[in-house]
């Protein structure tokens, strides 16, 4: 038996014993415990109404299950409520994704004119229904060939526009900026297809 059930089992005894109280108040079979009776024990000396005494043990039992109840429930619904902002940021997430571009530098088509990698520095400026903003440090690494790079972009969803990416190239002695403007929605690429004869 778990609390919750132990409670509400304390909660109907309580008022079981309370409706049993009235239903002798209004027969007349209540005089006999309605008299004063002497308790003693404990270094008690009481004078007390039995039927009195009864209803208060009732009262007692009905109002603490209660009680009970309803700090269960408030834990049951902060614990709802937390399941409930966790499911709106997983909502929230749900439709975007990574994604790898392969950009090739210009001016870059030899060893010698191509950057160190740590000296690589990206960002881009996103626009969507929610933001409009540059998103800064974007992670790059080495391509697939050598004479490109990778640029991880994170949170892309259908709607998002980037409208310029930049890669900065940090070294004081070879300091240059390459720029895409605009590259536009990565998931839903726009390509001009060259025709052949």
């Amino acid at each position: 038996m778990n609390f919750q059930t132990l409670t509400l089992v304390i909660s109907v005894l309580g008022m079981f014993v309370l409706l049993i109280c009235l239903l002798l108040l209004f027969t007349g079979r209540a005089e006999k415990l309605g008299q004063p009776q002497k308790i003693r024990g404990l270094g008690l000396d009481l004078e007390v109404s039995a039927l009195g005494l009864i209803v208060l043990v009732g009262f007692i039992m009905a109002l603490s299950s209660i009680y009970f109840q309803v700090r269960s429930f408030e834990k049951q619904l902060a614990a709802a409520e937390g399941e409930s902002l966790a499911l709106k940021g997983a909502l929230a997430q749900a439709g975007r994704m990574s994604i790898n571009l392969l950009v090739t530098l210009d001016g870059a088509d030899s060893p010698s004119h191509f950057p160190k990698l740590d000296d690589v520095y990206c960002r881009y400026f996103v626009r969507d229904r929610e933001r409009e903003e540059w998103i800064e440090g974007a992670k790059v690494t080495s391509g697939i060939r050598g004479d490109q790079l990778r640029v991880t972009i994170e949170g892309i969803t259908p709607q998002v526009y980037i409208e310029r990416l930049e890669l900065i190239d940090r070294n004081p002695k070879t300091a240059r900026t390459w720029v895409k403007d605009p590259l536009g929605n990565p998931l839903s690429p726009s390509l001009t297809l060259k025709k052949i004869e």
